[in-house]
């Protein structure tokens, strides 16, 4: 999945500086952007969630595996 294709399922995103993304979770109820979007020079996608939710219990949360 294209990262643009993952942000748009999302909603809306901040761009950091080091051209990573901060998002809200869907795997919990996040009030302030907790998840961490990064893509790879080899354009895997790493998603890290601040809050402790598992990568797996995210991508579930958006219908992805």
């Amino acid at each position: 999945m294209p990262i643009g294709d993952l942000l748009n399922k999302l909603g809306k995103a901040k761009h950091l500086t080091d051209g990573s993304y901060l998002v809200k979770c869907p795997a919990h109820d996040d009030r302030n952007p907790s998840l961490h979007i990064t893509q790879t020079a080899d354009d895997r996608i790493l998603l890290k969630c601040q809050a402790g939710c598992t990568t797996e219990a995210v991508c579930q949360a958006i219908g992805i595996t």
